[in-house]
């Protein structure tokens, strides 16, 4: 071994020690922290389990994905990483049976151990696909920039509101145990022109109908004092106890929620919301809020903060529907957007090499996120959003330089080492 691969060695020793220890830091932080949820019957043996179920399997898999990484980097045999990350998932399960709101199950453990193995197979990928040669890895980037298209549109598809026909109630600002209780006083409500009592709908099919057109939500109201999260001021449920729409502050922000496809398939529950739309608000004055939306996947918010159009899910959203915490900042939001854009492009950017396919993919990346939005009413990009994918372009690239430069028989190394032997 040279000393330049001597090197190379200890730094990928160093890397994967140092990734290896973030990662399980996170997990720690992620999942031995207490919470304060409703009490609920726990399902030790339960796999997919809860309202929130495959968002749980998919967090789980992602959240133990760099774990294995690690562990791959340090050299140690896919049996010992698959059983080591087996171990550490048992014993946070363990743990997690003493800590306030926390749900221990097999499943957990399962996707958690998969979610490792992830990690093993993309460490063993790298390699492959940064050696591939130009007009196949030109080919394999075209292939991933349709893939981008697929997940657009079905980004689109899961956010779009999903409202079963079932009886559907009106409620004045409900007291659930799972979100804030608004304590001011609502005056009136109206769905498309319609009054809306804090009772049963009669016709739930018209407001049904009247939802999935974009009828109006008109609230008034006395503003209650702040909220320390999200409160529904006005909302509509039907006889399962299902949310179907929702208007309220949460902290500062105004915030319009409805029930989307991705809900009903037990995947996270974003909203739609004007941040510092309700931080004017003062205790005891009269308060009316206007929900519309003028196109499919295009809403409009009124308020005290005044008029903001424009609102709705952009592809950068698509992190939400996976984990929504409450009261995160404004700005990690935006990251978190322009993070998710950046990783859905970047499989492209790793596998560009300079070819006519290389250049038909970029073309097709950039037209997706252009124009594809729209046609699955989606709104477009915001600016950190086309940040993001730079960034994930740009990154994508120089990894792919730096693991294809070392693994070349051309490079700098094999050079010495042939001088060397001569």
């Amino acid at each position: 071994m040279t000393q330049t691969q001597h090197c190379a060695s200890r730094l990928r020793l160093r890397a994967g020690l140092a990734l290896s220890l973030v990662a399980l830091a996170t997990i720690c932080l992620t999942t031995l922290t207490p919470v304060h949820v409703p009490s609920r019957q726990t399902q030790v043996l339960c796999v997919i389990c809860g309202e929130r179920g495959l968002a749980d399997v998919l967090v789980n898999v992602i959240l133990f994905w760099p774990l294995g990484i690690g562990l791959a980097l340090l050299r140690l045999s896919p049996r010992r990483c698959v059983l080591l990350g087996a171990l550490i998932s048992g014993t946070i399960e363990t743990l997690q049976t003493v800590i306030p709101g926390r749900d221990p199950s097999v499943g957990d453990v399962l996707f958690n151990t998969i979610g490792v193995g992830v990690g093993l197979a993309v460490v063993a990928l790298f390699p492959i696909l940064a050696g591939l040669k130009a007009r196949t890895s030109g080919r394999c980037a075209l292939a991933t920039s349709l893939g981008l298209i697929l997940v657009i549109v079905v980004t689109g598809t899961l956010l779009r509101p999903s409202l079963p026909q079932t009886t559907y109630w009106g409620q004045w600002t409900p007291n659930f145990a799972n979100l804030a209780w608004y304590r001011g006083r609502v005056v009136s409500a109206r769905l498309a022109g319609r009054e809306i009592q804090s009772a049963r709908i009669e016709d739930s099919r018209w407001a049904r109908d009247a939802l999935l057109a974009g009828g109006p939500i008109e609230v008034e109201a006395i503003a209650g004092p702040p909220v320390s999260g999200l409160a529904p001021i006005f909302s509509v449920a039907d006889n399962y106890g299902r949310g179907i729409v929702l208007v309220g502050p949460d902290r500062d922000d105004l915030v319009f929620r409805y029930r989307t496809e991705g809900t009903r398939l037990t995947l996270n529950q974003p909203d739609v919301r004007v941040v510092d739309g309700m931080k004017a608000v003062q205790p005891g004055s009269y308060l009316s809020i206007r929900v519309s939306s003028p196109r499919r996947g295009r809403y409009c918010l009124e308020g005290p903060h005044g008029l903001v159009c424009d609102l709705g899910f952009s592809p950068g959203n698509g992190w939400a529907m996976l984990s929504y915490p409450e009261g995160i900042p404004n700005w990690l939001r935006r990251t978190l957007c322009a993070l998710w854009v950046a990783a859905l492009v970047a499989p492209t950017g790793f596998l560009m090499r300079g070819q006519l396919a290389s250049y038909a993919a970029l073309a097709i990346v950039a037209l997706s996120l252009i124009a594809l939005p729209a046609l699955v009413e989606l709104r477009s990009l915001r600016w950190y959003e086309w940040l993001g994918a730079l960034v994930g372009l740009a990154t994508a690239r120089v990894v792919s330089s730096l693991i294809n430069r070392r693994t070349s028989p051309n490079s700098a190394d094999g050079e010495v080492t042939a001088s060397t032997k001569a």
